[in-house]
């Protein structure tokens, strides 16, 4: 049974992370032991529960529509495909259809239009033999199909895609290869999509893992995890078809995740932001060894810019530890231990005057953060996203076991977070400050 329960302060021989918490060295002008104005504060409150049809493979991506009326998530590997799912009663989260796809081809992301009616998932090969399209646009409502009977309308072909973002105001989509085809960012016209095209390739050159866009403030907050470029990286998307590059945050030169007492900046992994404020929030995701963690940059808050991003705070998962076992000398890592506290996908939940996040930290489940103070970054609350876990039918791969939370999305218009864990379905959540 999942116990939802604070972060852990018990030591024992692997927590050395767990002693040191938040207590390391930052490299912005404001100092991590900042005061807050208020002690920190938080609370999750799980909703409801859904193993789903648990096709073998393992979920992925939660993407809750605008209205949140539907919920999206994806699958790795096996036939799951995606899922569609009815949040009308968020205490009965309901599939309404399952789209499978080939056991040679995963899904590891999955998003809304802001057109009701179609989702675009992503395709990547399982096999290095296998050829993708490279993201699916699936119609479920917009032209022949329904919310019960999808039906492909079309490809946008990236070649193999790992991460997707539709732009919210525009018909553009944005996609990633950071691990095959051109590197940094594909820019799609979608205003006919039926008939995708491809306008450019934009962006730094380097290896784009994700990207998340403020169309408020017409920013890209991007993740690059490595080749020429490595960190954060913001662009001006005032044109959505034209990204072009406003500034960074550069990793090159920076302490790597060698040692549990410094801040480790390495695998940049998720960029995202907090709509209320000028803060941009990176996560680096580590296999092994010392887990990555969040960083909060300065981009308008104080002294920082989006030309200039000014590193504030750091976080690691409320009850981290070392993640054995190395890799072996031609690099594989073997065992269970892989990326189990490592942090994850992430978003904002503002609560008036204070900035709560939820973050999908993979053992953790999903956890919550007191994020009111950048400076100090700071984990309230934790639920164990392992409700059936029993029953599930769990990945094909090498998961250890849940919880295995891979994200959540909040959404404003519900006040509704709803979540994915990778063995056992998804979640909706309340979050109270």
């Amino acid at each position: 049974m999942a116990q939802n329960w604070k972060p852990s302060t018990t030591a024992s021989r692997r927590t050395v992370l767990k002693l040191l918490g938040t207590a390391v060295a930052t490299t912005g002008s404001v100092g991590a032991a900042a005061a807050r104005d208020q002690p920190a504060s938080g609370t999750l409150e799980k909703v409801g529960h859904a193993l789903l049809s648990d096709a073998e493979g393992g979920y992925t991506e939660a993407a809750i529509r605008d209205d949140g009326r539907y919920g999206l998530t994806g699958s790795f590997l096996g036939s799951g495909g995606s899922y569609l799912v009815d949040l009308q009663d968020p205490s009965d989260p309901t599939e309404v259809h399952r789209l499978p796809s080939s056991p040679l081809v995963r899904n590891a992301d999955v998003k809304f239009d802001s057109r009701d009616g179609l989702y675009y998932r992503s395709e990547e090969p399982n096999r290095d033999d296998v050829t993708v399209d490279g993201v699916a646009v699936i119609d479920y409502g917009f032209a022949e199909g329904s919310p019960e009977n999808p039906v492909f309308l079309s490809q946008l072909n990236a070649g193999p895609t790992h991460n997707l973002f539709p732009h919210p105001n525009a018909p553009v989509v944005y996609t990633v290869n950071a691990h095959h085809g051109e590197f940094g960012l594909d820019v799609f016209d979608v205003s006919d999509p039926a008939n995708p095209t491809k306008e450019r390739v934009a962006g730094p050159p380097g290896e784009l893992h994700d990207v998340v866009v403020d169309p408020e403030n017409e920013h890209m907050h991007a993740a690059y995890i490595g080749g020429e470029t490595r960190g954060y990286v913001v662009l001006d998307v005032s044109d959505p078809l034209k990204p072009a590059e406003i500034g960074r945050f550069s990793y090159e030169g920076k302490p790597t995740y060698s040692d549990a007492g410094i801040v480790g900046f390495e695998n940049c992994h998720f960029a995202d932001y907090d709509p209320e404020r000028g803060i941009g929030i990176v996560g680096d995701e580590m296999a092994y060894g010392i887990p990555g963690g969040k960083h909060f940059f300065d981009i308008g808050w104080k002294d920082g810019s989006p030309s200039d991003p000014k590193h504030v705070g750091f976080t690691r998962s409320p009850n981290a530890e070392m993640m054995d076992p190395d890799p072996d000398e031609d690099g594989e890592v073997e065992g269970w231990e892989s990326y189990d506290w490592t942090t994850h996908n992430h978003d904002v939940v503002p609560r008036g005057d204070r900035s709560l996040l939820v973050s999908g930290d993979y053992l953790e489940g999903m956890v919550l953060y007191d994020v009111t103070d950048p400076t100090n970054p700071t984990p309230v609350d934790r639920y164990a996203t392992d409700d059936m876990a029993d029953q599930a039918e769990g990945p094909i791969f090498g998961v250890g076991g849940a919880p295995f939370c891979w994200g959540g999305n909040y959404n404003r218009e519900r006040d509704l977070v709803f979540a994915s864990d990778m063995i056992t379905g998804v979640y909706t959540f309340r979050v109270n400050a």
